[in-house]
């Protein structure tokens, strides 16, 4: 699984001691880090305290004339079952006591 870095961080159980920067992806082609210490980053149970990695999502790649995304269907004019976006009202004009002198 890849996860995405939140916190920057040096691997000290990287042979290379690695450091990963912000939005950089964890763990780097050739390291293998054990379950423990991934779940000590995401978790906060580490020696810092601290949270270093969020899972990331993994979508699968859309393919050319794949729809990106969800179409409304189309209704016939009149129908009142899509969602209408009710108009602002119109801001009143805020009215001040004058001091009586």
């Amino acid at each position: 699984m890849v996860y995405k870095v939140i916190r920057p961080f040096k691997d000290l159980t990287d042979p290379n001691k690695h450091d990963y920067a912000l939005d950089e992806t964890y763990p780097r082609d050739g390291h293998k880090p054990s379950d423990d210490f991934i779940q000590g980053l995401l978790t906060g149970s580490n020696s810092a305290g601290s949270i270093f990695l969020t899972t990331v999502d993994e979508e699968p790649e859309l393919q050319e004339g794949d729809k990106s995304t969800e179409e409304e269907p189309d209704l016939p004019e009149g129908d009142k079952s899509a969602e209408e976006v009710p108009a602002e009202k119109p801001k009143r004009k805020r009215t001040t006591k004058k001091a009586e002198e």
